[in-house]
């Protein structure tokens, strides 16, 4: 079960990107558009990994090379990353002992005001973001551990986590809904190991329930080791099929992993070709100037998005989607 979140502020380090945590005595590596900060391990998985991301999510937002490369980023208030930065970067800060994670979650406790359940949250996910779309962080062993132990495969969690970073800072926002945010980072995931491995709920303890066992076909349950495409492609055609307002409303709290399939599925529709990755481009231009309501929760209607696809209807739209789920060209 993973989540993301996170921070900023602070010093010029000897490579010109911002140091959000500077009393830590970081271990420093840089490529194109990354800085990777370790402490106590190395500078895996973005020193692997990175390229292919930027790769994957520029040639769906080409927009994010003005971002990093000519001055372009921006903070979801409309703040500039540094102002003695000419270019941006994007830090990941890994570390492999409890005490360093649970020192970076005060100091962004303390500077975003985030309450104990959100702090004991991410506690346990041993993971999280900045609000502001400028780095991320990751323990690599157990969080819940004061010291070390042994390191964790997150290669996916920072493919999924970056991928999902990089759509919200071109929409310009702290955060997206869970069929966009977690679904482009399935996506990433998907394009490079054919796989969607970083789950939002435990899959085998849900297949397991009464729920999960009517949920479930033949080949049509969904988990870390198996093909999501191949999956939701069996399920779409049985019948067990979510509808465009039903992924539009997914929840994390009341997540399944037949909806965690079909906004994956909805995701790999809207980039399914050119055009559509022009139409997805176009959309998340309009998210930006969208306000949250008085909830704090942003609202992305049915009706923007089948405006900007140019959709007469959601009928029109869930005949051509269901259809591409079912062809082989979704995979």
């Amino acid at each position: 079960m993973k989540y993301l979140l996170l921070s900023l502020i602070a010093i010029s380090t000897a490579f010109g990107q911002t140091d959000h945590f500077s009393d830590i005595k970081w271990k420093e590596r840089d490529s194109d558009h990354f800085m990777m900060r370790a402490y106590k391990t190395n500078h895996d998985p973005p020193r692997k990994y990175g390229k292919r991301v930027w790769k994957e999510m520029t040639e769906i937002l080409p927009s994010l090379i003005e971002d990093f490369e000519k001055g372009g980023f921006r903070t979801p208030s409309g703040a500039i990353a540094s102002k003695d930065e000419k270019s941006f970067k994007f830090t990941v800060y890994l570390m492999a002992d409890g005490e360093t994670y649970h020192k970076c979650l005060r100091k962004d406790a303390q500077r975003y005001n985030w309450d104990l359940d959100r702090q004991n949250l991410l506690k346990r996910t041993g993971n999280y973001r900045d609000p502001r779309n400028r780095y991320l962080v990751i323990c690599k062993v157990d969080a819940l551990s004061s010291g070390g132990g042994q390191e964790r495969e997150k290669i996916p969690l920072f493919v999924h986590s970056t991928a999902s970073t990089f759509l919200c800072s071109q929409a310009r926002k702290s955060s997206l809904p869970l069929w966009m945010g977690a679904a482009m980072g399935y996506y990433v995931e998907n394009e490079i190991f054919k796989q969607c491995q970083v789950l939002y709920l435990d899959f085998k303890k849900y297949y397991a329930s009464e729920d999960g066992r009517a949920d479930a076909i033949e080949g049509g349950t969904l988990g870390p080791e198996d093909s999501w495409a191949r999956a939701v492609r069996k399920l779409c055609k049985k019948g067990k099929r979510i509808s465009l307002n039903g992924v539009l409303n997914t929840k994390v709290t009341t997540l399944t992993p037949n909806e965690s399939g079909y906004i994956f599925a909805l995701t790999s529709f809207l980039l399914s070709d050119d055009l559509k990755k022009k139409k997805y481009r176009e959309f998340v231009t309009a998210i930006r100037n969208l306000k949250p309501n008085q909830k704090g929760e942003l609202e992305i209607t049915e009706d923007l998005l089948l405006d900007t696809y140019n959709y007469e209807d959601v009928d029109t739209f869930e005949t051509e989607w269901y259809a591409y789920l079912e062809s082989t060209k979704f995979k």
